[in-house]
C-alpha cells in the first residue's frame, strides 16, 4: 500500500514537467513554423536623406530617389560574441541592418545570375512597395523579369512626378540634409548659364567686327567704305572717323593699321600692366639687381645639372625647404649661393620664409606640427638678414 502511495506520488510530480516540456517543444515547433523559408529580403524606399552611400559604386545616394536593398532578419554577426550585451546588440542590428545600393546599381550587387533566379521575390513581396509610386512600380517588376530571365534590367527613370518625395513623405526635419547636393546642381546650372551668355557675347561681337573686315586694303589706306562709292560719311561714323584723325594722326609709312570699334574709339580706358608683367619685361626691377639676376640664373644652370637628391642634400645641409619640383629647388640653391640661405621665421621658430621677387617682402606659411595640426604665422618683413651658405 505504502509503495502504491509512493509511485502515486511521483507520477503527480512528474506529470507537470512533462507537461511543460511537451508544450515548450510545439510552442519552438510553432514559432519556427512561422519563420520564413528564405532569410533574404528585399526592401524599396525613396531615400529619406542624402546621407547614405550605394554598396556598389560607394557614392551617395540623393534624397528622394528611389534605392533598393537586401536584408537578412536572421543573420549572424560576422564578429565573434562579447560579453558586453549593448556591443552585441550593435552589431545584430548592423548584420541585419539593409544593404542599400541606387537602383541602377542593385543588378551589380550579386554578378551571378543564380543567385538572382534563386533569391529575388516578386515585386508585390518588397518591402515599400505600396509606398513607390506607379512608374517605378512597374519599372520595378520589369528589373524582377529580367534578372530572373537572366538579362540586364532596363535603367530606372527617376522622373516620376508621382513619386512622394514632398515634405509630407520625408519629414520637413530633413529638408536640408541634402542641400550641399542641390547647392552643387545649382551651382553647374548657373555656371553652365553663364558660359552660355559669353559664347552669345562673343558670337555677336564677332558679327559687329566682320563688316569691318571686308575691305582691308581701303582700311590700310585710311579710307571709309563710304568714301568708294562717293557718299559722304555721317552720324556717328564721321564722328568717330574725325575723333581718329584728332588722336592718331595721319598713317606713316611702314605703320600698322588697327581697327577701333566706336567703344574704343571714344576714349576708351586702356589697362595698366601689372607689377609681375613689368619685371618680366624689364620695366621694374624688383628689390634683387640685374647682376645678382645674372648670377642667379648662371647658378640655376651649373645646379640643373644635379639630380634631385643631391639637390635635397645642399638644401637640407643649409636647413632649407625641401618640397617641390626639381625646378623650384634648382631656384633655390642658385638663390641660395648668390644671396645666402634663409632662416627659418623669427616668429614661430618652425615655418620656412618666402621670398617674394616682386616686393622684396619675406612671408611666413605657417608649419605643421608632429601630430599633423596646422599652425598659422602672419609674419611678414623686409628687414630679414640671410645666413652664409654652406657647401656641401
Amino acid at each position: 500500500m505504502s509503495r502504491l502511495k509512493l509511485t502515486t506520488g511521483f507520477i503527480s510530480v512528474i506529470r507537470p514537467i512533462v507537461s511543460l516540456f511537451r508544450c515548450h517543444q510545439n510552442s519552438a515547433v510553432c514559432t519556427s513554423s512561422k519563420m520564413p523559408a528564405k532569410e533574404i529580403v528585399f526592401h524599396c524606399e525613396y531615400a529619406p536623406s542624402g546621407r547614405a552611400r550605394c554598396r556598389v559604386c560607394s557614392s551617395s545616394i540623393p534624397k528622394g530617389q528611389l534605392r533598393l536593398a537586401t536584408s537578412q532578419p536572421f543573420a549572424e554577426p560576422s564578429l565573434g560574441d562579447t560579453e558586453d550585451v549593448q556591443v552585441s546588440k550593435q552589431r545584430t542590428i548592423a548584420a541585419e541592418a539593409p544593404r542599400w545600393c541606387h537602383a541602377n546599381c542593385f543588378r551589380k550587387f550579386k554578378t551571378s545570375n543564380q543567385w538572382w533566379r534563386t533569391h529575388v521575390d516578386d515585386a508585390e513581396l518588397f518591402v515599400g512597395w505600396r509606398e513607390l509610386s506607379k512608374t517605378d512600380q512597374r519599372e520595378l517588376r520589369q528589373f524582377v523579369e529580367a534578372v530572373r530571365n537572366n538579362k540586364m534590367p532596363k535603367p530606372f527613370s527617376h522622373s516620376d512626378p508621382e513619386a512622394p518625395t514632398d515634405d509630407t513623405f520625408l519629414g520637413a526635419e530633413r529638408a536640408d540634409e541634402s542641400a550641399k547636393y542641390l547647392a552643387s546642381q545649382a551651382f553647374e546650372k548657373k555656371k553652365k548659364t553663364l558660359r552660355q551668355s559669353k559664347r552669345n557675347e562673343k558670337e555677336e561681337t564677332d558679327n559687329e567686327e566682320l563688316p569691318s573686315k571686308k575691305k582691308p586694303r581701303e582700311e590700310a589706306q585710311g579710307e571709309h567704305p563710304a568714301k568708294a562709292s562717293g557718299k559722304r560719311p555721317t552720324g556717328t561714323h564721321q564722328g568717330v572717323e574725325e575723333t581718329l584723325k584728332a588722336a592718331y594722326g595721319k598713317k606713316t609709312k611702314g605703320q600698322s593699321t588697327r581697327v577701333f570699334s566706336p567703344g574704343e574709339a571714344v576714349g576708351s580706358p586702356k589697362k595698366r600692366p601689372s607689377q609681375k608683367a613689368k619685371t618680366e619685361v624689364g620695366g621694374g626691377e624688383g628689390p634683387l639687381s640685374p647682376e645678382q639676376r645674372h648670377a642667379i640664373a648662371v647658378a640655376a644652370e651649373s645646379a640643373s645639372k644635379a639630380t634631385m637628391s643631391r639637390l635635397k642634400e645642399i638644401l637640407r645641409h643649409n636647413n632649407q625647404r625641401m618640397s617641390g619640383t626639381k625646378e623650384e629647388l634648382v631656384q633655390r640653391v642658385a638663390e641660395g649661393e648668390v644671396m645666402g640661405a634663409v632662416p627659418k621665421c623669427p616668429e614661430c621658430n618652425e615655418g620656412f620664409l618666402r621670398f617674394d621677387h616682386n616686393s622684396g617682402v619675406y612671408s611666413c606659411p605657417g608649419f605643421m606640427d608632429s601630430e599633423g595640426d596646422y599652425h598659422r604665422c602672419t609674419f611678414k618683413s623686409k628687414d630679414v638678414v640671410r645666413l652664409p651658405w654652406k657647401k656641401y
